[in-house]
């Protein structure tokens, strides 16, 4: 549900469905400066587990090209 409301198109939400388990929702807490791990519900940031990015879900949705997209993918793989 969350990925429909950030509009993400069919092909990344097939994504984070099948890699889910690399990732994890966060929600940034300005107080302390820092991102904090939260529940699906409340997410509006994914944090990549073994290389600590984090991915804006806005800036995810403005990715309209899939080559851009599946590079970004390719890079995460490679970070590992």
């Amino acid at each position: 549900m969350i990925f429909h409301i950030y509009k993400l198109c069919y092909a990344k939400v097939k994504y984070f469905d099948q890699h889910w388990d690399n990732f994890v929702p966060c929600v940034y807490n300005w107080q302390r400066g820092l991102f904090k791990e939260t529940t699906l519900a409340d997410m509006e940031f994914i944090k990549h587990l073994s290389t600590g990015i984090v991915l804006d879900l806005r800036n995810l949705a403005k990715i309209n090209n899939m080559k851009i997209f599946w590079h970004f993918v390719i890079t995460l793989k490679i970070k590992n």
